[in-house]
């Protein structure tokens, strides 16, 4: 699933939480996406000290609450307590894998949704990446001495896997957020067959190539 596909739905879903006055905030994919060159900095001209990039914004640009390169949105240290919920999708370039960061800060918590199956003894850093930016990003708004005081924490929240030799994070991703937006329960953890995963693949598709996104997922199918 291209970023594009991704941002279609965190678009609709902000839409959705707007209509409905909820304070959720849906980022788009090019927050924390892994590539080489800060946007921000290169549409306002700005120098950029490119051993601090990750992603398509500077550490500075993050730490100073810009999130997209003509926006004037910015999250810092006290509004990002007005937000009730943050979604982030991260792409990790590297192996080309979605996953899902919820930031919850009246729970003062960053819970990764993960959905590619690891068995191995301890997990590669390579699969930590997307939850460690934001865990940097958040304590770089706030500063470290109020993460630990306030008590923040961050953990992986075990969700349906994806199937073996497949490439459905991006749908896996997209399912776990409009599941956890509309507080609907995640599915279980082996009901992700390849047979569900090409059933939601053409339902996204075609709600992306009508612009009309439903308010629920059909659960029927899982």
């Amino acid at each position: 699933m291209s970023g594009a596909v991704v941002n279609a739905f965190m678009k609709a879903l902000q839409q959705k939480a707007d209509k409905i006055q909820e304070k959720s905030l849906f980022l788009e994919s090019d927050f924390f996406p892994g590539a080489n060159k800060c946007l921000s900095c290169r549409a306002q001209d700005i120098e950029c000290n490119m051993i601090e990039q990750d992603g398509l914004h500077c550490t500075q640009c993050r730490r100073d609450g810009v999130i997209c390169k003509k926006s004037s949105l910015k999250i810092g240290a006290e509004n990002l307590y007005d937000y009730s919920r943050i979604f982030i999708p991260v792409f990790t370039k590297e192996i080309f894998h979605w996953s899902l960061v919820l930031i919850t800060p009246s729970e003062r918590s960053i819970t990764h949704y993960d959905s590619l199956p690891y068995t191995g003894p301890e997990k590669p850093d390579i699969l930590t990446w997307g939850l460690r930016e934001v865990v940097k990003w958040v304590k770089g708004l706030i500063s470290p001495a109020r993460w630990h005081s306030e008590g923040w924490t961050n953990s992986t929240y075990p969700v349906a896997k994806q199937p073996p030799h497949g490439n459905d994070c991006g749908v896996c991703t997209v399912i776990n957020c409009r599941l956890l937006f509309s507080g609907k329960p995640l599915p279980q953890i082996d009901s992700f067959t390849p047979e569900l995963m090409a059933q939601m693949r053409a339902a996204f598709a075609k709600e992306v190539a009508e612009g009309k996104f439903s308010d629920e997922i059909n659960l029927d199918v899982l």
